[in-house]
């Protein structure tokens, strides 16, 4: 730790530490490259409103664990029934897995039992 001088502690508190403010400014035309790098990062970024909620929740199907299958393929349904744009690729993907899966009966019976609700609730052309 560096020891300060009682008058060097005077001055920062009469000066009011200037040297520290100025280390810490940023001339202007590195505040135009900041905000012209941002802008060109805001247009090139990702955005997050065109990813789809149900997409994590689909990748859930694939779980061993028959309570994670279970509780994926619930909020499937409550997102399709919720949001009516997201319902038929719900539906879709959930016809898809249902054709490829090798799961127990009991989960693949409970799987067209969503689906039946689905399709019931929701008025779509599937």
């Amino acid at each position: 730790m560096v020891k300060k001088s009682f008058l060097q502690s005077i001055w920062n508190v009469i000066v009011g530490d200037a040297e520290k403010n100025k280390q810490h400014r940023i001339s202007a035309l590195q505040a135009e490259i900041l905000q012209k790098n941002y802008v060109e990062n805001q247009k090139t970024a990702p955005k997050i409103t065109d990813y789809p909620p149900y997409i994590d929740v689909a990748r859930q199907l694939f779980s061993e664990k028959t309570e994670i299958f279970r509780a994926a393929v619930f909020y499937l349904r409550r997102i399709a029934e919720n949001e009516s744009k997201y319902a038929e690729p719900i539906f879709k993907i959930m016809q898809q897995y249902a054709q490829t899966a090798d799961r127990p009966a009991e989960d693949m019976s409970f799987l067209d039992e969503q689906m039946r609700q689905i399709e019931k609730n929701i008025h779509f052309a599937a």
